[in-house]
């Protein structure tokens, strides 16, 4: 299967770096003409994209640098993707055009003079027109009139522009005169509004297509709700711009075209420096919409978030966003499957967001929005993530030598700190009484006798990464006075799980499932026995039924401290609603969270990783034994 990049960036990232040595982030953001974090981004994506035929490395104090391992398939990927952006570019040019031509004044076009203007064959028109309705149909536009009689696109004067501001301006204004003009005019008081790069674009760009509708005699007419954003600081700065205009190319600029300007300011993206927009008033709604998300969250997944470092920021964020929706401001998201994929349980807790803002404010969020909705969480989620426990004195013991054994303490200390203590020991030297004073042992060899202390089993040059989270879930055991080491593939569901907690279940119907799966946890002695009653009834209220076949019911347990996991697989897809379910990981939670809420995030976390991948969940939904599930769990979908 080829490789194909998810944006004509990774093409031109690429094509810069292989041209020089060493390209700083910055560079590379200035020349794409976007954010640092973006460059990360598709930096990541690049080198998932490219293993084994070629990566993007940093060297500290110098930047990225290519090394390409198989140039032959480099270069294949590089040539087949430069051709499918050549063909997308060719076709948007044409339905530029087509659309161009059926918005002139000067009639309507019919299917032979648009093919004759174009030069493209009857057929290829035919095809191009389908795939301009799609793009059309989501602004209220359609392609009108008979093939053979004339053709002209009906709609709204405000869908035609923000249609051709989001999708055709590149072609139909771009470096045209027009353009010139109005960044030439406008250049003072643009400068002086201290714009993000963003809005700044999308500001001139509305300027362009105002001032080019205008003189074509096409006015914009606005609904009512519009004239909420008179008075407000948007609006102010659209009729100073208004005024300019008025003033620069002698046209008349209407109430109604000072409002329509006034749309690229009031749905802007929260700027990097939030000083710049603290002169705008949030309202108390969008407070009070940031409590009844924190709630929904809190029922639906059990944790309370304390948004107190990112509530600001948010504030503003779900402003603008909701000034978007309300005003149908569309706003594309490039790195939309990158957040879906790296930031799963952001994602899902922006869509339970999103169903409160449509329940509570009648407008649905789209799938975009939710996105850059996802970074605020994952924000918020990086800041309280599990830090690994201190640990003040570490032994290495290791069977290769004094090097071997110098360069694992160099490792470990990567991931530990280097403020502990890591002495160092052969294996003859490896006696129980001695490391019985360690808080944590990592070995390259087994110990014939158990020291009693916390055990890692690790090679000589190790993964970091993995080590790291192997560190974590030892941690976790010893929250539970467990202290045998995890094996370094174990997730935390395999770690939590256990043989007795583990089925194979007969019922097609899902809450019957839950019930039987509930109260085996009773008779086990797990949870208390109202806990099968509690859960049903918060089932039918509300349940966390993922795309991709796997379910997730939990509530309140009085009969434990920690967190107790149980999992069920189906033996025949089961419908709940119109979802389908292959695996039920079933969670019966503490009263008190406490010190267990970040092993819930971290078990929503792989949950959810592990539903981003139909594969995998099929793999595991197969499972007929325990032994076959942790497997599969240990192996993911390879």
């Amino acid at each position: 299967m080829p490789v194909i990049f998810e944006s004509e960036k990774h093409l031109q990232i690429l094509d810069l770096i292989e041209m020089k040595d060493y390209l700083t982030p910055d560079y590379l953001s200035k020349q794409l003409n976007i954010s640092q974090r973006s460059i990360f981004n598709y930096i990541d994506q690049l080198n998932s994209d490219l293993e084994g035929i070629a990566t993007i490395r940093n060297k500290r104090g110098k930047g990225y640098f290519l090394t390409i391992f198989d140039r032959k398939k480099f270069n294949e990927v590089i040539q087949y993707n430069k051709e499918r952006t050549t063909e997308s570019d060719s076709l948007i040019k044409r339905i530029a055009f087509i659309v161009g031509c059926l918005i002139e004044d000067t009639g309507v076009d019919t299917l032979d003079e648009l093919a004759y203007k174009l030069n493209i064959a009857r057929s290829t028109l035919v095809k191009d027109l389908k795939k301009a309705s799609v793009l059309l149909n989501p602004y209220d536009l359609k392609i009108a009139g008979k093939p053979n009689k004339g053709m002209k696109i009906e709609g709204s004067e405000l869908s035609l522009r923000s249609f051709i501001i989001e999708h055709l301006y590149e072609y139909l204004y771009r470096r045209s005169s027009i353009e010139s003009e109005v960044e030439k005019a406008l250049k003072g008081i643009i400068q002086q509004l201290n714009l993000e790069a963003a809005t700044e674009k999308r500001f001139i760009r509305t300027i362009v297509v105002s001032l080019d509708r205008l003189k074509g005699g096409h006015r914009v007419a606005l609904p009512e709700k519009y004239r909420k954003l008179c008075g407000s600081t948007g609006y102010t700065i659209a009729r100073e711009v208004g005024k300019e205009i008025e003033k620069r190319f002698s046209i008349s600029i209407p109430e109604e075209e000072v409002l329509f300007l006034t749309l690229p300011i009031a749905g802007r993206h929260t700027p990097t420096d939030i000083t710049s927009v603290a002169h705008i008033p949030v309202p108390a709604e969008i407070t009070e919409l940031i409590n009844d998300i924190v709630e929904r969250i809190a029922f639906e997944m059990n944790f309370l978030l304390d948004l107190k470092s990112i509530k600001r920021e948010l504030e503003y964020h779900l402003y603008f966003m909701i000034n978007r929706l309300i005003f149908g401001i569309h706003s594309p998201n490039p790195l939309l499957n990158q957040v879906k994929r790296k930031y799963p349980l952001a994602f899902k807790m922006a869509e339970i967001a999103g169903e409160v803002i449509h329940e509570k404010i009648d407008l649905k969020p789209s799938q975009d929005e939710l996105g850059y909705l996802a970074l605020y969480f994952e924000i918020y989620l990086s800041e309280n993530e599990f830090k690994i426990k201190t640990f003040n004195r570490v032994a290495v013991v290791c069977s290769t030598g004094r090097g071997s054994a110098k360069l694992i303490s160099i490792q470990l200390k990567k991931v530990l700190g280097n403020k502990l203590t890591i002495d160092l020991y052969s294996d003859k030297e490896a006696d129980p009484r001695i490391l019985s004073k360690y808080d944590i042992i990592f070995t390259t060899v087994p110990l014939p006798d158990s020291p009693g202390m916390p055990v890692i089993r690790i090679e000589e040059i190790f993964d970091e990464a993995k080590i790291t989270r192997q560190i974590e879930n030892l941690v976790y055991l010893q929250s539970r006075k467990k202290t045998e080491a995890p094996p370094s593939h174990s997730s935390l569901l395999g770690i939590l799980l256990s043989r007795d907690r583990f089925s194979v279940l007969d019922s097609e119907d899902y809450i019957e499932s839950v019930r039987i799966m509930a109260e085996k946890l009773v008779e086990q002695g797990f949870v208390d026995d109202g806990f099968p009653e509690r859960l049903i009834e918060r089932e039918k209220k509300s349940t966390m039924v993922f795309d991709n076949f796997i379910a997730l019911p939990h509530t309140i347990n009085h009969g434990s401290d920690h967190i107790i996991l149980s999992v069920g697989v189906f033996r025949k897809t089961v419908l709940h609603g119109d979802k389908p379910i292959r695996i039920l990981f079933l969670l019966a939670l503490p009263e008190n969270i406490g010190e267990e809420e970040g092993l819930l995030v971290k078990l929503y976390n792989e949950i959810m990783r592990i539903s981003q991948d139909e594969k995998w969940v099929l793999r595991l939904g197969d499972s007929r034994t325990y032994e076959q599930f942790l497997l599969c769990l240990g192996e993911g979908s390879e």
